[in-house]
């Protein structure tokens, strides 16, 4: 889900979500809920998830 200009620093992001104390500033958590996951499945090398996830925080870009 990385764009190639970020793979190289895949590690350093994921060590920076960990340090990060993240919440919500509304009722909606599809945001926290697909950190959750993309966190969970870090060492995944695969191209998808098996994972059903809201994306509507994102935009269509």
């Amino acid at each position: 889900m990385l764009w190639p200009i970020h793979a190289k620093t895949r590690s350093l992001l994921f060590r920076l979500l960990e340090l990060m104390d993240i919440h919500s500033a509304n009722q909606n958590r599809s945001l926290l809920e697909a950190l959750s996951v993309v966190i969970e499945h870090r060492s995944a090398r695969r191209n998808e998830l098996d994972a059903q996830l809201d994306l509507s925080f994102a935009s269509q870009r």
